[in-house]
């Protein structure tokens, strides 16, 4: 199976899968959370954790492999620009609730 994402809510749920290889009763206590309940999938996770599950970093026409460990961690530039993007939605977002702070709806 190949996945191919700019999504770093996918990369980092699936490096964090393969890192920390949670066990089914750890799966079923988020599922249930979440408000679902399916034991099958908390076993079919499980089950993955047995797979070798291998990331590659495409960047300037390059491919890289990176370790699990390495994912976790945060690959430079997709990082980097997740932490501007949300300094930069902070900004905005403030400075919009900054001007309306004194109206009332």
């Amino acid at each position: 199976l190949v996945i191919t994402t700019h999504s770093q809510t996918i990369l980092y749920t699936l490096s964090f899968l393969a890192y920390l290889k949670p066990t089914k009763e750890e799966i079923r206590e988020l599922l249930e959370s979440l408000g679902i309940k399916n034991e099958r999938l908390a076993e079919a996770v499980e089950e993955a954790n047995k797979k070798l599950v291998k990331f590659y970093y495409f960047h300037d026409g390059r491919v890289e492999e990176k370790a699990v460990s390495e994912v976790v961690e945060g690959i430079p530039g997709v990082t980097d620009v997740m932490d501007k993007e949300l300094k930069w939605f902070s900004k905005l977002y403030l400075s919009r609730v900054g001007k309306n702070a004194g109206v009332k709806s």
